[in-house]
C-alpha cells in the first residue's frame, strides 16, 4: 500500500503499521496518526493537513483478510476487455498527485482499510456495470447512518460534477472544453445509490474489523458505465478529468464545511425497531392498509407505496427524517421509509453481527 505522508511515500503493511499506539485510557490529544486503531469507536482528533484517504475501488482484492475472504474474487466491473480496476486505480492515483499539490497528505488506500482509518475525507472510486448501453453518469453517496461530515462531502461532491455539466451546457459546443473533448462532463445517473453502495465493507465499521473509523467523513463514488460507450471514452480518455472534479469538491468542502469537530464527525445512531400493531390511518395517507406498517419511496405519507410490513417485523434504522426512518429490510435487501410512530424499539436475538451492538446508545458513535 502506498501511503503519502507529508509529502514522502512510505510503504506499509495494513495489517503492521509502524505508527500505531494505544490510546485507550490516555488523555485526549491531537494526533497526526491517521491509522490510530486501538479503540474503533473512541474520539481521536486529527491535527496538521487535510488527510484525504484515496481508494481505487478493488485495487488488491485479493488480499483481504479472512472476515472478508468471500470478497477475494470481487475483482470488478469488465467490459469489452476494459477493467473497472485498472481504471479505479489510475483515476486514484492521478488524485493522489492533486492532493499533494494542495498542500495535504494523502492516503493510497487498498481494499483491506486499515482497522479505524481516521481522514478528514475517506474517497472510494468505483465504475459501474449497467445491463445494456442506455445507463450513463456518475451517482455517489455516503454511508449508511452518515454524520453530517459526510452528508456534506457528498453534497459537495455532487455539486462540482453538476457545476461541469452546467459550465458545458452554458458553452458553444462540445469541442470548446478540452478536458472533456467532444462528449461533455458526465451527467449524474437516473439511477438510484444502492445498498452495496452505503453499505460498503470499507465503511461498515459496525461490522467489519478492516473498515474507517466512525469519525471519518465518507462517500462512495461510481463514476460512470463501462457499458455506456460515451462514459467509456470518458473513463479512458479523460481520467484526469474526473481526479479534477473530485479535488474541486474536496476544495469546497474543505473550504466551506469541514471541521474538526466530534459533534460534526459523529455518525448518528438508532435503536433497533420493530413494526408496531396498527390501528388507524392518517386522513391524507394512501395506498396503507389497517393492521400493516406501509413503507414508502420517501418520507412523505403520499409518497409511492414500496410495500407493506407485519407487525413484529424487525427493522435496521439506517437514517431519518423529521417524523421518519428510514430503514433497511433484509429479506428484501432494500430500504424504504416508515414512519417512526409505526416502530418500537427492540431487540433481534438473531444480532448482532460481527461487531455490532443491538440498541446502541445514543450517546455513542456505534
Amino acid at each position: 500500500m502506498g501511503v503519502l505522508v507529508l509529502g514522502l511515500i512510505l510503504q506499509v503493511s495494513p495489517v503492521n503499521l509502524p505508527f500505531l499506539r494505544l490510546i485507550a485510557g490516555r488523555q485526549e490529544e491531537p494526533t497526526k496518526d491517521p491509522y490510530s486503531h486501538s479503540s474503533k469507536f473512541q474520539w481521536k482528533p486529527l491535527d496538521g493537513p487535510w488527510i484525504v484517504a484515496i481508494q481505487p475501488g478493488h485495487w488488491k482484492v485479493e488480499e483481504l483478510p479472512d472476515e472478508l475472504q468471500r470478497l477475494r474474487n470481487s475483482t470488478g466491473a469488465e467490459y469489452e476487455g476494459l477493467k473497472e480496476a485498472d481504471i479505479n486505480l489510475r483515476i486514484a492515483q492521478v488524485l493522489v498527485e492533486l492532493v499533494k499539490a494542495e498542500g495535504w497528505t494523502a492516503l493510497l488506500v487498498p481494499a483491506t482499510v486499515p482497522p479505524g482509518l481516521q481522514a478528514d475525507a475517506f474517497i472510494s472510486i468505483h465504475a459501474d456495470y449497467g445491463n445494456g448501453v442506455v445507463r450513463e453518469g456518475f451517482k455517489l453517496s455516503p454511508p449508511f447512518r452518515p454524520s453530517p461530515a459526510s452528508r456534506r462531502l457528498a453534497t459537495t461532491l455532487e455539486r462540482a460534477f453538476l457545476q461541469a455539466t452546467s459550465e458545458e451546457k452554458r458553452r458553444t459546443g462540445f469541442s470548446s472544453i478540452p478536458k472533456w473533448g467532444n462528449v461533455g462532463p458526465p451527467p449524474k445517473s437516473p439511477t438510484l445509490p444502492t445498498v452495496n453502495m452505503r453499505g460498503y465493507f470499507g465503511f461498515n465499521y459496525r461490522r467489519f474489523e478492516h473498515s474507517m473509523s466512525p469519525y471519518t467523513p465518507a462517500v462512495l463514488i461510481e463514476l460512470g458505465y463501462l457499458t455506456n460507450p460515451t462514459d467509456r471514452i470518458r473513463l479512458t480518455q479523460f481520467s484526469p478529468s474526473y481526479a479534477e472534479l473530485i479535488l474541486e469538491g474536496l476544495r469546497n468542502y474543505f473550504r466551506e464545511h469541514h471541521q474538526r469537530r466530534q459533534e460534526f464527525l459523529t455518525p448518528p445512531s438508532f435503536p433497533w425497531v420493530e413494526v408496531a400493531p396498527r390501528v388507524t390511518l392518517d386522513s391524507n395517507e394512501q395506498g396503507g392498509a389497517q393492521g400493516v406498517a406501509p413503507v414508502r419511496i420517501s418520507p412523505e405519507p403520499t409518497a409511492s407505496l414500496l410495500f407493506t410490513l407485519e407487525p413484529g417485523t424487525i427493522l435496521l434504522p439506517v437514517d431519518e427524517g423529521g417524523e421518519w426512518y428510514e430503514v433497511f429490510i433484509r429479506a428484501k435487501f432494500t430500504t424504504g421509509w416508515i414512519r417512526k410512530v409505526d416502530t418500537r424499539p427492540t431487540f433481534d436475538p438473531r444480532w448482532p453481527l460481527p461487531g455490532e451492538l443491538p440498541n446502541p446508545p445514543s450517546s455513542t458513535a456505534q
